[in-house]
C-alpha cells in the first residue's frame, strides 16, 4: 500500500534521530549570529549528546575561556531553539579533523532507513553528495509547509511565531540584542587575539565580563 507524503513526514517528525539532527542544524544556522563572527570562526557546533551542545575550538585556549562564557552563550541560544540545551562543552581535540568535513554529516540522516514513498526502503547513498541532495530535498519539502515569517517572508517554525509573532533572526534585531562579541572581539575576548593565545602557559582570565 501507498504511504502518503504527510504520514512519511510525520514519522521523520517524531524520529529522535531526525529531531536531533534538525536541532543541530538549527543550533549551527543560528551560532555565528549569537557568538559574533570572531568567535564563530574559531568554533564549530558538533553533536548533541543528551541535550548538551559539543563544541570544537581551534585552541585549547579558545575552549578554556569560551566555557566561562557557556551560561551566557546559553541564555542567547535556547529561546531560538524549539527545545533549550541544558549545556555546552567546549573541545579542542576534534578540531582539525572536523575541519576538514562537515558538521552535519548528511550521511549520518541515512543511517536510520527511512521508508519512501512507495512503502520501499531508500537505498544506502553513493556519495556524501547523494547524501546532502537527499537530506537538502527533505528538509526542503518540510519546510515548504511552514507558515511565512512577517517580516523576512521565509518559513518559519510555529513555535517560533507563537512566541514573537516572527521568525528568531527577526526578533533579535528587533530586540537589538547584540551577539557575544559585540562591543568588539578584543574586547569582548581580550585574552585570546591572535598573538596572545598560542603564547600563554597560564590559564586565560577573561578581563573584560559580559552582562
Amino acid at each position: 500500500m501507498l504511504r502518503s507524503f504527510d504520514d512519511i513526514l510525520h514519522q521523520l517528525q517524531t524520529d529522535p534521530v531526525w529531531l536531533q539532527s534538525l536541532q543541530l542544524q538549527r543550533i549551527t544556522v543560528h551560532w555565528e549570529q549569537v557568538v559574533g563572527a570572531t568567535v564563530a570562526k574559531h568554533t564549530q557546533p558538533l553533536r548533541l549528546q543528551q541535550q548538551q551542545l559539543v563544541v570544537a575550538t581551534s585552541t585549547a585556549a579558545w575552549a578554556q575561556n569560551l566555557a566561562l562564557q557557556r551560561h551566557l552563550i546559553l541564555n542567547k541560544l535556547n529561546p531560538l531553539l524549539p527545545q533549550p540545551l541544558r549545556d555546552i562543552r567546549f573541545i579542542s581535540g576534534e578540531w582539525h579533523r572536523q575541519r576538514s568535513s562537515s558538521s552535519l554529516d548528511p550521511s549520518a540522516f541515512s543511517a536510520q532507513k527511512k521508508p519512501s514513498a512507495r512503502g520501499q526502503v531508500l537505498s544506502k547513498p553513493t556519495s556524501p553528495q547523494d547524501a546532502f541532495q537527499r537530506w537538502s530535498s527533505i528538509v526542503k519539502q518540510r519546510s515548504a509547509g511552514l507558515p511565512l515569517c512577517s517580516g523576512c517572508q521565509c518559513p518559519t517554525p510555529d513555535h517560533e511565531l507563537q512566541r514573537w509573532a516572527m521568525c528568531g533572526h527577526c526578533w533579535l534585531r528587533r530586540e537589538k540584542i547584540p551577539p557575544i562579541s559585540d562591543r568588539s572581539d578584543s574586547a569582548a575576548f581580550p585574552a585570546l587575539l591572535p598573538e596572545q593565545d598560542q603564547r600563554r602557559s597560564q590559564p586565560l582570565q577573561l578581563q573584560d565580563r559580559m552582562h
